[in-house]
């Protein structure tokens, strides 16, 4: 449980490696790569504010 923030993390920027992948390939729009760039900010943002209270909840999933 304690690994989920890292797990997001991961997450967003294997999301984001395969987009820029495809962005290079021609397969994605400039437009579509700033949303995603944007959205991975936005998520880092968020976990840096509710990193805490995210845990305090997961681990409490475990004690049920």
């Amino acid at each position: 449980m304690l690994t989920l923030p890292a797990v997001f993390r991961l997450r967003d920027a294997a999301s984001l490696v395969h987009r820029m992948g495809r962005y290079l390939a021609g397969l994605e729009t400039e437009t579509r790569m700033q949303r995603r760039v944007e959205h991975s900010l936005w998520r880092e943002a968020w976990l840096s504010v509710h990193q805490k209270t995210l845990l305090a909840h997961a681990l409490a999933w475990n004690r049920e």
